[in-house]
C-alpha cells in the first residue's frame, strides 16, 4: 500500500507541509483560524480529485486518518478564507467543466445534497436552474433562506443518462456563486425486449434488441440455441434466414437462449473500464411459412401442394396449385357452391371465419376435405390452425 503527497498540492495555500505518520494512513497539518480546509483524495495520477473531508480552521493541528483500499492513493488540502462563499461539492471537475455528482443507479433510491460549506455569511439563498427533468428524481430546496439551506436530490431514477443542472447561491453579504453539475444515472444493461423475437421461415431477419445502459455492448450465448439458420453477433444482432424445420420445432417454433450482455461502463473518476453484466433470457419465435411449411411436402404437414392441388387450382378455387398464400388470404369463395356466398378461404387470426380450416375439421357445408382421402391428422390440422393464428392482415404468406 502506498501513499504520497503529489507535487500539484503545492498550488494550495498551506503554511506547513503535511506530515505522513503511519499506516493506516495518517497525515497532519497545522490549521489557521479564519480558514476553511477542503481535504481531497484521488485514486491515481490520472484520476480526478474528489471531496474527502471539510474542516474549519481552529489554529490547532489536524490529524487525518484513512484506511487505504486502493494500490495508489493521494490526498491534498485546499485552504480558502472562511469568509468565502463555497458550494459543496465542487469536485470532481470533468473535462467539460461540469462537477460530477456520485453516480445514481436505476431502480435504487438516491439521496444527495448540495449545500454551502462552512463559511460565507449566513443566511443563504439557493436557486435551482435546470433545463429538463430527471425522470424519477426530484430537486428540492430545503430550509432555504437559512444557515442550513441545501438542495436535496432524491428519488428513484428510472432512466439511464447524463443530466445537467445548476445551483446558484447568495449569502448574507451579497456574495454569489453558481456551480454546474452532472448527475450520471447508470446500472447494469437492461434489455427492453420483453416479447419474443419474431421471424418467419424462409424470410431474412436482421434484428438488434434495444438495450439501455453504457454501450457499446458485448453479447455472449450461455445456453440454449438460436433457430436453425439464425446467428447472434457479438454486438447482439440476430441475423439469417430461419429454416422450415425451425418453424416446426415442437409445433411451436419457440427457441430459448440464455445470453450474457456486458456493457462499456467506465469509472467516473479514473476513466477505467469497469464492465457490468446482465444475464437474461431471449425467446425467439419462428412463424410458419405457407410455401415452406403448408404447401410443400413436410413431415406432419398438410402438404396442400400435393394433396389438394390435383383438384383445386385456379379454375376450381381455392387454388392450391399456387405456392403463394395470396391465393387464399382474403380470397372469396364466390357466389356459387355448397358453402354459401362470398366466404373467405383464409382470414388472418380467424379460424371460424376461414373456410379452408372449416373444411378440414368439421365443415358446416359440403364434405370434409381432402375429399376421398382420410381426414387430416390432428398434428396437420394444428399446423394449419397455427399458421392462420400467426397471420396478420398485412401478410401475404
Amino acid at each position: 500500500m502506498s501513499a504520497s503527497w503529489p507535487a500539484s498540492a503545492a498550488s494550495f495555500e498551506l503554511k506547513t507541509e503535511p506530515t505522513v505518520h503511519s499506516e493506516p494512513f495518517v497525515f497532519s497539518f497545522t490549521s489557521e483560524t479564519n480558514q476553511n480546509y477542503f481535504i481531497q483524495q484521488s485514486r491515481g495520477f490520472h484520476s480526478l480529485w474528489e471531496p474527502f473531508q471539510t474542516l474549519v480552521g481552529t489554529g490547532e493541528r489536524f490529524f487525518i486518518t484513512n484506511q487505504l483500499k486502493d494500490p495508489a492513493h493521494f490526498f491534498r488540502v485546499e485552504s480558502r478564507p472562511a469568509s468565502n462563499l463555497v458550494l459543496e461539492p465542487f469536485l470532481p471537475v470533468l473535462n467539460d467543466g461540469l462537477i460530477s455528482l456520485p453516480d445514481a443507479i436505476v431502480g435504487k433510491p438516491l439521496d444527495q445534497k448540495i449545500s454551502p460549506a462552512p463559511g460565507g455569511t449566513p443566511f443563504y439563498e439557493l436557486r435551482i436552474e435546470t433545463t429538463s427533468a430527471i425522470p424519477g428524481i426530484q430537486l428540492s430546496l430545503v430550509s432555504n433562506l437559512s444557515a442550513q439551506a441545501q438542495v436535496r436530490i432524491s428519488g428513484n431514477p428510472t432512466i439511464f443518462g447524463n443530466f445537467i443542472f445548476s445551483v446558484a447561491a447568495m449569502d448574507g453579504a451579497g456574495q454569489n456563486i453558481s456551480n454546474h453539475y452532472q448527475l450520471r444515472v447508470i446500472g447494469p444493461p437492461v434489455l427492453f425486449q420483453t416479447t419474443p423475437v419474431r421471424s418467419k421461415a424462409g424470410e431474412a431477419l436482421s434484428f438488434a434488441p434495444a438495450v439501455q445502459g453504457c454501450g457499446p455492448f458485448r453479447w455472449r450465448s450461455l445456453s440454449g440455441q438460436n433457430p436453425p439458420g439464425i446467428q447472434m453477433s457479438g454486438a447482439g444482432t440476430f441475423f439469417g434466414t430461419p429454416t422450415a424445420a425451425a418453424a416446426e420445432r415442437n409445433e411451436s417454433g419457440l427457441f430459448t437462449n440464455v445470453v450474457e450482455i456486458t456493457d462499456s461502463f467506465r469509472d467516473r473518476l479514473t476513466g477505467e473500464l469497469q464492465p457490468q453484466t446482465t444475464i437474461t433470457t431471449m425467446v425467439h419465435k419462428v412463424r410458419l411459412s405457407y410455401q415452406l411449411n403448408l404447401h410443400a411436402d413436410r413431415p406432419n404437414g398438410p402438404s396442400f401442394g400435393s394433396s389438394c392441388a390435383s383438384c383445386h387450382d385456379q379454375d376450381f378455387k381455392p387454388d392450391f396449385s399456387d405456392p403463394s398464400a395470396t391465393s387464399l388470404i382474403f380470397v372469396s369463395s364466390g357466389d356459387g357452391g355448397e358453402c354459401g356466398t362470398f366466404r373467405d378461404f383464409v382470414v388472418p387470426l380467424g379460424l371460424d371465419e376461414s373456410l379452408v380450416f372449416g373444411k378440414i375439421t368439421e365443415p358446416d357445408c359440403g364434405s370434409r376435405m381432402p375429399q376421398g382421402k382420410p381426414p387430416m391428422s390432428k398434428v396437420k390440422i394444428t399446423r394449419v390452425a397455427r399458421w392462420i393464428l400467426e397471420l396478420t392482415e398485412s401478410d401475404t404468406d
